[in-house]
């Protein structure tokens, strides 16, 4: 082993350290400087040295000084240190120098020969020393290499001891699972002979220990022998090659891969075995069994070789699951009709889901327009209400603008209808005169009925009644509508007829559902082809319809059914196949008074105080601020939020009440109102809308709104509303 020395050189004169570097050149040693005290003990922490030759006279820290530090450190506490000195020489600093730890001591001028011979001794002991503290290094590894091994040796010793109990216990526990299971477990031997069997066999009636040695095929009905033993199959598929499905299954599988036995099912014969090997068969005990099989082998240590030892194999009865089998299979097509059923159950509830969503498109685009086009009825009606009261009665212009004002209700009426189909809203119930929404009605289906189809009414009866026009308008329009389909192919005739009827106590067994009174009936009839009498009984349940899939959702019926039945009304069917059907309804007579006709042409109140008026719609703008001067108020009126809002915050005071459109670019009539109350928290605020989605009156209170007025309205219900704001107490913040 080649050691490299480092030798440390301690002098604080430049040409000393180069002259010891030329001394000791010969002996093959890395020289290392330090040119005082301080620098050396900084080399030794960095370098490990071999010997240190080292000068005594040196500023700062002389070499005693430096020896005695480097003794503290266990590093060089024992590193060699010969000092050099041309003036410590006697014997005094001599003694001085061995007693602070160094091993020699030259004098000046210095001798190559001494001083090289020296080195190279200690350069010796160094590698004696090192080599020593290696061997003893390696020694003491092997020794904890050895101890090492041995505490793994004792360790495996141990893990083995354990392992060893725990299979003794796994195969006590895998004997007595064997045994125990109520699949039956075999092995046989590459002969065909059994080895081993559970007492799970005796189900079969046999005795586990007579079949030891006896052959597999003793078992099996005789018929299936053939299909299952491995001697008897094979031949048949010599040369060909066949996939998982395909291969054969076999008792006495040979196999042991993925292409092992698995789900055979055989025949085995029930008996017990005589003392002579013969069994008493009965067919009829044959038991239908599962079998999964597969070879064992034994492999020799060291070798690929491998050993077929024979099968093992576990045999299940499935004779009650093959018995449950068969009884689904005599089912199968009633459970394929159910399935069908409940196919074309679901295909109805899809169509009704899709209807249901282009109901809610119909809701959103209604809701879109709704707004605009309330915008312009109120215009029209309120100019055309204004001209008719300064006409002339009885005069043609008179009469042509009564004409444009009842035009302009009936789109009011219809923008309500359209909004209650697609959406719900709140339904108001009020004296209604049926008579003329069968006429609307009427109208309506004209225009989307075939001309094949004659329509024809009847109307006796100019009475009212109490409910909620929309409501009742879309019960007429489902009768009709259905009314049409019937007849859609040949044609025929749709006729109503309307007229008030009287209900006695004699007459409830015919009407079950009403009561005793005078009633409103309407009859919707048509002459298509019928209803089926098993039919009759489920026309009003929901999702039932008895057309194709795609033209109806089935619900049209269930929803008159529903909105008759909230209006405390009854509906009745009449029908015959090929004859055509009545559906007839009823609802409770209303008996408007004098009274009530009289509130009816109540004088409409007015007023003096000072409103604000702020709507986006120019023509709504000069709309109300006439309509309002003419009740004799004092109006201020804007087309835009933001003036208003600045006219208001100019003169707060001046106003007494502020009426504004809900929406208005930007800033909407509820976030104004917010704005006001701010400014003056009693001030009182009507909102109009051409449609309202979000805020009812509770909600409009909660923000300081007194009233909601729905666009288009009258002269008399805003004239009211009006005062009535005006006229209550005052408003708190």
């Amino acid at each position: 082993m080649k050691f490299t020395h480092n030798i440390l050189i301690v002098d604080d004169k430049v040409e000393n350290l180069i002259a010891l570097e030329r001394l000791l050149s010969d002996l093959d040693v890395n020289c290392i400087r330090a040119m005082s005290g301080n620098e050396a003990l900084k080399l030794i922490l960095e370098h490990d040295f071999s010997i240190a030759l080292m000068d005594v006279q040196m500023p700062g820290m002389n070499g005693f000084e430096t020896v005695e530090l480097m003794r503290q450190e266990k590093k060089t506490r024992h590193l060699p240190v010969i000092f050099i000195s041309a003036i410590y020489t006697d014997s005094y600093h001599q003694i001085k120098g061995i007693e602070t730890g160094a091993v020699d001591f030259i004098a000046k001028p210095i001798v190559a020969e001494i001083l090289v011979g020296k080195v190279r001794i200690f350069l010796e002991m160094h590698e004696n020393k090192m080599m020593m503290q290696d061997e003893i290094k390696r020694r003491k590894e092997s020794e904890n290499n050895l101890k090492k091994s041995q505490a793994e040796l004792e360790k495996l010793n141990l893990q083995l001891t354990k392992n060893l109990a725990k299979l003794r216990i796994s195969e006590g526990r895998f004997k007595s699972l064997v045994m125990t299971i109520p699949d039956i477990v075999y092995r046989i031997d590459p002969d065909g002979n059994f080895t081993f069997v559970n007492v799970a066999v005796s189900r079969l009636g046999y005795e586990a220990a007579n079949l030891i040695g006896r052959h597999f095929s003793e078992i099996i009905f005789p018929e299936d022998v053939a299909s299952v033993s491995r001697e008897l199959v094979l031949p048949e598929f010599a040369g060909k090659r066949t996939d998982q499905e395909k291969a054969p299954r076999l008792f006495d599988e040979r196999r042991s891969s993925v292409r092992k036995t698995a789900g055979l099912e055989v025949r085995l014969l029930a008996g017990t075995l005589k003392s002579n090997g013969n069994r008493d068969d009965d067919e009829k005990n044959t038991v239908i069994v599962e079998v999964n099989s597969a070879g064992i082998y034994s492999v020799s240590r060291g070798t690929d070789d491998k050993v077929f030892l024979g099968s093992v194999g576990v045999i299940r009865d499935i004779s009650e699951r093959k018995i449950i089998e068969n009884e689904l299979e005599k089912h199968r097509d009633h459970l394929e009709n159910m399935v069908e059923k409940r196919t074309t159950e679901l295909k109805a509830t899809q169509a009704h889901l899709i209807q249901t969503e282009k109901i809610a498109a119909i809701g959103t685009l209604a809701g879109g327009i709704a707004h605009d086009f309330n915008n312009i009825l109120a215009a029209i009606l309120g100019f055309s209400e204004a001209c008719l009261q300064d006409a002339e009665k009885g005069t043609d212009l008179a009469e042509d603008l009564k004409e444009i004002f009842d035009a302009g209700n009936r789109a009011k009426d219809l923008v309500h209808q359209i909004l209650a189909f697609s959406r719900d809203v709140e339904h108001v119930f009020a004296p209604v005169c049926i008579k003329h929404i069968v006429k609307e009605v009427l109208g309506l289906m004209r225009a989307s009925l075939p001309a094949t189809i004659e329509i024809k009414q009847s109307l006796r009866s100019d009475d009212f009644v109490t409910g909620d026009t929309s409501r009742i308008h879309q019960v007429l329009m489902n009768l009709c509508t259905n009314a049409g389909h019937a007849m859609a192919e040949n044609g025929g005739l749709l006729e109503v007829v309307l007229e008030k009827v009287v209900i006695q106590q004699k007459d409830i067994f015919a009407h079950p559902v009403l009561h005793p009174g005078t009633y409103v009936k309407c009859d919707v009839k048509d002459s298509g082809h019928g209803i089926e009498p098993k039919l009759i009984k489920r026309i009003f349940d929901p999702f039932f319809t008895t057309k194709k899939v795609g033209q109806g959702t089935g619900l049209g019926l269930s929803v008159v059914a529903g909105i008759v039945g909230s209006h405390n009304g009854a509906v009745k069917v009449e029908s015959e196949p090929g004859q055509g059907t009545v559906f007839s309804f009823f609802l409770p007579f209303c008996d408007i008074s004098a009274e009530n006709a009289l509130e009816c042409e109540a004088d409409t109140p007015t007023g003096t105080e000072r409103i604000l008026f702020v709507d986006d719609e120019i023509s709504i703008v000069k709309m109300g601020g006439k309509l309002l001067t003419s009740l004799g108020y004092q109006v201020t009126a804007f087309s835009g939020s933001m003036e208003a809002l600045a006219a208001y915050k100019a003169k707060p005071e001046h106003f007494d009440l502020v009426i504004t459109d809900m929406t208005m670019p930007k800033m909407t009539g509820e976030q104004l109102a917010a704005s006001m109350r701010k400014i003056r928290p009693d001030i009182k605020v009507i909102v109009c809308t051409g449609y309202n989605a979000g805020l009812d009156e509770r909600a409009a209170q909660e923000k300081g709104i007194q009233a909601i007025i729905d666009k288009p309205f009258s002269k008399q219900s805003f004239a009211e509303t009006v005062r009535r704001v005006l006229d209550q107490p005052g408003v708190h913040p």
